[in-house]
This record gives structure tokens, sequence and C-alpha cells, in this order.
């Protein structure tokens, strides 16, 4: 078989993937991709301030509409052996929406991946600085058994938004 022909051989291939891959992420229409990091921060009321060298995480995520579809969350700088779970906070203290959960590898690197399926849940704007929805890495110190209710308030054990995922309103 000749370069070319390989070549050209190579070249499809490359060319069915991209469509193979391209065409179910566009089928939905008002699916998106995006990603949210958070942070370790320090209370400087009335506003909290990035801890500069503190933990941190990254969660790639797809929504369509208000609904969270699959997701992947990294953080690192984490204590070894405390579980950690991943939450949309609602604005209220008993009802979180919980995205998953994992305990801390030694290296302080947390992991989470999942498909949430259901909406997300903004702040009510009244109460909050910036509407939108609010995903924070909570230590399980400070939840319920079952990690829907807050049952005290550390924030040195929670990784708190950076930017909210802006939602459509209804």
């Amino acid at each position: 078989m000749s370069t070319r022909t390989r070549l050209l051989i190579v070249l499809a291939v490359v060319a069915l993937m991209v469509v193979a891959f391209a065409v179910p992420a566009f089928a939905a229409g008002k699916s998106q991709v995006g990603h949210v990091y958070v942070y370790a921060k320090t209370v400087a009321s009335p506003t909290y301030i990035r801890i500069p060298g503190g933990a941190w995480g990254k969660m790639n995520y797809k929504i369509s509409g208000n609904v969270l579809g699959s997701f992947v969350f990294n953080a690192q700088m984490l204590t070894p052996g405390d579980t950690y779970v991943l939450i949309n906070y609602t604005g209220y203290a008993n009802t979180q929406n919980i995205l998953g959960h994992a305990v801390a590898q030694p290296d302080g690197t947390v992991h989470i991946r999942g498909v949430y399926g259901r909406a997300l849940v903004s702040e009510t704007p009244a109460d909050s600085v910036t509407p939108g929805a609010k995903i924070w890495l909570v230590n399980s110190k400070l939840l319920s058994s079952d990690y829907t209710t807050f049952i005290g308030w550390d924030p040195s054990l929670i990784l708190f938004e950076g930017k909210v995922i802006a939602l459509p309103l209804h």
C-alpha cells in the first residue's frame, strides 16, 4: 500500500471520528459545555476572598437549560483521608443537592465524576450577591450523615464557587 493511500485512509478515519463525536454534541441544540472553579476563601465581609496558594478544584460539565448532565470534578491540596462532598448550594442549610462525594487521596486530591440529570438550583437572587447555581466542595465533617444538611459552619472546610453557573430565568 502506498504512503498516499495510507494517508487518505487515516484522514478518512479522522473525518469519520470528528463527525461521530460532533453530531451528538450538537444534536440537543441547547446543550452547553462549561467549567467552574472552586477555591479556599477567607471571610472578608461582605464577600469571601480567595486564599492565594490554597486548595482549589475545577468542574467540567455539560448542561442543557438548567439540567446538569455529565461532569468531571478534580480538586487538590485537600486533607488526605477526609471525605468531600460536591454540592449545588441552594441557599438553605438543610437542602443541599449532592452531585457526588469522594475520599481525598494521600496526595490530597479528589476526583468525582457522574451524571446529575436534574435541574441545578439557583440561590434566591434576593439572598445572593450573584444569582446562579453555586458549586461547592464541602468537607463531610460539616454535613449530616446523608450529606444533605449543614450541621456546622467552618469556611476553612469549604471550597467556594469562583463564579456561579448562569441559569436561564423561568
